[in-house]
């Protein structure tokens, strides 16, 4: 198959194969062939003399689909090259690329496969460091600053790209120490065509034969340009040799792109901190000085004000948002989360590489005393408010051990779960106007209650909640609206997904026992949904996922997932702290106990056409793990009060008592570049007297 090219402005049209590279931003705006002297080319670095208009060089493609495939790959790759930036020395290499010029590279190789096996072949691909190392220099390929990398020692390799790129090895080594951002790539494609899939780096392809197996501590470390060619070749394969793919036939397989970049922090950070440069939480703050509510970032034990940082032009070298700048002025975070997870990661981005050591753009904060002090403010210093307005809140039951620990109490382990539990995400619609911000006190409520189950006739009292309980679970806020009547495909439901949170939902287990037949519970569970002020947003947390509890049942199509690593993985803390001051840790446990994943409850909650809205709450269900003291419910550790969970200085509980303080953490990551959500706490008070 052949197609129609532009070599230059003037020339005349030629017939070439599918192995011409795409132009530049550059050259494209001058309308010239790359003569390697432009400000930055990556492509035409490899071929200066076959440099081509991207508009010309896509035509006479016959499938529109390749199309859409070469775009995602040369977007995703500038992306990358725009946060490998900042692993440079902006001092000590002055013509390294900006984020902004960088981000315009669009460069999709197509060598043949020949070339390819050649080249990958040939290249020292053998641990992580050689990766990096090799990134690295195609960071600043575009500079026409060449660094052919020998095949010796990661730590020879690490000196000989310093000594060529002119930047110090420190740099360079503490550059390569840590992972600093994540990047996801959705890549439609035949899952024959990227066998084997999970893991997936240049050892295991089988055009790769030389590279050997990457350690385990870096198994997710992928070589995305090799990557790339190989998806390119495989789906160009598939089109013009053995016919077009079926939009049946594809599938979107998401790809989690660790990227090694610099993770140091101009701020700073306690390796212990939740809020490292690796994550950059969002909220919604306010302060002494100023009671609006407005848009924040956290960075270690700070908060960056993004409403001054954006009216000081702090977002001037992103020109894609400057149109929707209004967004960091909003009191809420649903104008910014409606934008769509492209933006999301694309300021994320932006404003790590502002945050980082080595700022590309040090003018803008780090050394502007004055906006630091107006805009960098002490999280001890900021109140913190409901990150986004939720119009629906919908509590879902996917933590399998919970549900079947609880079932098994009221039961018996022979009936625990009921026959539905394995089919389908079970749930039940909140209340949203009881979710608050952590630290929001939760009051004792009142309720019906049937103290002695066996009498005759059942008659309840109305007293307060005797058996007030926690349950351990994290949220999630959508961000992308479907229509009323549409459901939403479980493999498109990520891209729906703004962020996460942890979520404490209340429960007053006596009052539930009464009222929960024949529809469920309500009154014992309205009282109050605690949550995390940051939202932990979705891309932040994708280096996390791992496989579910297994669900060996054969699921209806529309809950049938491609991706197996589906769940979060984040560890989790409960504490309990009385009225007398005693802490106490009584549970630790981990996301990954659920049996269904966040696309799943998506799918499943939009299948009969309901309209999900940028806002929306979900919460997990209660996450318990199979060990003891692993229970996300006292209800759980005390066998439904039968027997206490005994605390630090002798105190001992059966269910919550008044003045306790219930505290929730979360994190994800090493230290040094933890990926956290601080914390959820809310402290019970007295029921109010009613007669």
């Amino acid at each position: 198959m052949s197609r129609n090219s532009v070599e230059g402005e003037g020339s005349s049209r030629s017939t070439s194969t599918l192995q011409s590279p795409i132009a530049c931003e550059s050259c494209r705006q001058r309308k010239r062939r790359c003569d390697r002297k432009l400000p930055f080319c990556l492509q035409c670095s490899h071929e200066p003399g076959r440099c081509q208009y991207p508009e010309q060089s896509k035509r006479g493609i016959p499938n529109g689909y390749l199309n859409k495939l070469e775009t995602r790959l040369a977007e995703t790759e500038a992306a990358l090259f725009r946060v490998l930036s900042g692993a440079l020395d902006g001092q000590s290499c002055e013509s390294a690329p900006s984020p902004a010029l960088l981000a315009q590279a669009a460069w999709t190789p197509r060598q043949n496969k020949v070339d390819r096996v050649k080249e990958w072949e040939s290249l020292p691909l053998q641990t992580s460091n050689d990766i990096q190392a090799w990134y690295r220099s195609k960071a600043t390929e575009g500079n026409h600053v060449m660094a052919d990398l020998p095949a010796a020692s990661p730590q020879s390799l690490v000196s000989s790209v310093s000594d060529q790129l002119a930047v110090p090895q420190q740099s360079l080594e503490r550059a390569s120490s840590t992972v600093a951002s994540q990047i996801v790539v959705d890549v439609p494609i035949e899952p024959q065509f990227m066998e084997p899939m999970t893991p997936m780096h240049p050892s295991q392809a089988p055009i790769n034969s030389k590279a050997k197996e990457l350690s385990k501590s870096h198994q997710n470390l992928l070589d995305l340009r090799y990557l790339h060619r190989k998806v390119y070749t495989e789906v160009h394969r598939a089109i013009h040799t053995e016919g077009q793919l079926s939009s049946q036939q594809r599938q979107s397989t998401a790809i989690t792109i660790v990227v090694m970049s610099g993770s140091q922090s101009w701020v700073t950070i306690d390796p212990k901190s939740h809020f490292s440069l690796a994550n950059i939480p969002f909220g919604i703050i306010s302060t002494k000085s100023d009671s609006t509510h407005r848009p924040a970032v956290a960075i270690g034990d700070y908060a960056l004000d993004l409403k001054a940082f954006a009216k000081a032009g702090g977002f001037h070298a992103l020109p894609s948002i400057q149109e929707r700048i209004s967004v960091f002025s909003s009191s809420t975070l649903n104008n910014f989360a409606a934008l769509g997870r492209p933006v999301h990661r694309e300021v994320r981005t932006y404003l790590q590489s502002i945050l980082a050591d080595n700022t590309p753009h040090a003018g803008l904060l780090k050394d502007n005393a004055e906006l630091r002090k107006s805009a960098l403010i002490p999280l001890s210093d900021v109140t913190n408010h409901l990150p986004l307005a939720i119009g629906d809140y919908t509590d879902f039951y996917a933590g399998k051990n919970h549900a079947y620990n609880v079932g098994v109490l009221f039961r018996g382990p022979a009936n625990a779960l009921q026959p539905n539990y394995v089919h389908l995400p079970v749930a039940y619609h909140g209340r949203a106007s009881s979710v608050v911000v952590s630290g929001t006190p939760i009051r004792r409520p009142w309720g019906q209650i049937l103290r002695d189950p066996k009498a005759e006739p059942k008659v309840p009292v109305l007293a307060p909640c005797e058996k007030l309980d926690i349950e351990l679970e994290m949220g999630m806020f959508l961000c992308r609206e479907n229509k009323l009547g549409e459901p939403v495909p479980v493999d498109e439901a990520e891209e729906h997904i703004f962020g996460y949170v942890l979520l404490n939902d209340w429960s007053a287990r006596d009052i539930q026992a009464w009222e929960y037949v024949p529809l469920g519970p309500f009154t014992s569970k309205n009282l109050g949904t605690s949550v995390s002020p940051w939202v932990v947003l979705a891309d932040a947390l994708e280096g996390s996922k791992m496989a579910g509890i297994e669900n060996s049942t054969d699921l209806q199509p529309y809950l049938r997932e491609s991706r197996k690593n589906n769940v979060l993985g984040v560890e989790l803390e409960v504490d309990i702290i009385t009225s007398s001051g005693n802490k106490t840790t009584i549970s630790r446990t981990n996301s990954k106990n659920l049996l269904w994943s966040w696309p799943q409850m998506i799918a499943h909650h939009t299948i009969t056409g309901c309209n999900l809205r940028p806002g929306d709450l979900l919460g997990s269900g209660t996450i318990s793990g199979t060990e003891p003291g692993s229970e996300g419910s006292i209800l759980e550790q005390t066998q439904g009060g039968k027997q206490a969970v005994r605390l630090n200085g002798g105190e001992e509980r059966k269910f919550i008592q008044d003045g306790d303080t219930l505290v929730i953490r979360g994190w994800s990551g090493q230290d040094g570049a933890l990926v956290g959500f601080g914390e959820v706490s809310g402290t019970i008070e007295a029921a109010l007297p009613l007669f």
